[in-house]
């Protein structure tokens, strides 16, 4: 799940709106 999220913050950058994005989806 790290790897994961972590790839995804990669991916999204310094923007901080995907973060919120994919935190939801992964907690849902």
């Amino acid at each position: 799940m790290a790897g994961r999220l972590r790839g995804v913050v990669a991916m999204d950058g310094p923007s901080g709106t995907g973060k919120s994005t994919v935190s939801r989806r992964l907690a849902r």
